[in-house]
């Protein structure tokens, strides 16, 4: 791994950690975090959730790839992986286009529960308001394919808290 994604890795596992032990004081379920991130932040978000196991309810990538960490070799049956949803768009950098179908791969072969969402007619970058196309069909934004997600995986909406 790079310093920079090595730095920006245990950043967020730090974060996490003292969210985690912090619960009480911030009232929070500490069963209810989610990590997501575009890009890099996918990738640091990907890192963390995937291959350093920490504890979480789910992750969503936006565009990340697998750089930095042997991900495929990090994930298997006996891990504690949660859920993930990745976006990728149709003009996306060659590493997420590469990448992303060997992560779903993998995830399948172990049993990870993932979405997959493609984004039309954009490049890397595209906003939360863009349109998202799944595999069963659904059209919706970005932003909206998240919430969703997020509610899954935590149980209920963010919004009756």
């Amino acid at each position: 791994m790079t310093d920079g994604v090595l730095s920006a890795t245990e950043d967020l596992r730090t974060a996490v950690q003292h969210i985690r032990e912090s619960a009480r004081i911030y009232n929070i379920d500490p069963d209810s975090i989610v990590l997501g991130g575009f890009s890099a932040g996918a990738i640091t978000s990907l890192i963390v959730a995937h291959g350093m196991h920490e504890p979480i309810a789910g992750l969503f990538m936006l565009s990340g790839s697998i750089l930095g960490l042997d991900i495929l070799k990090m994930v298997t049956p006996a891990s504690a992986t949660p859920p993930i949803l990745m976006f990728q768009s149709q003009m996306d950098l060659e590493p997420s286009i590469i990448s992303t179908p060997m992560l779903m791969d993998r995830y399948q072969e172990v049993g990870v529960p993932y979405e997959f969402a493609w984004v039309p007619a954009s490049g890397h970058y595209y906003t939360s308001g863009a349109t998202s196309l799944a595999g069963d069909g659904s059209r919706l934004s970005i932003e909206q394919r998240i919430v969703q997600f997020i509610e899954e995986v935590v149980g209920e909406s963010p919004s009756h808290e």
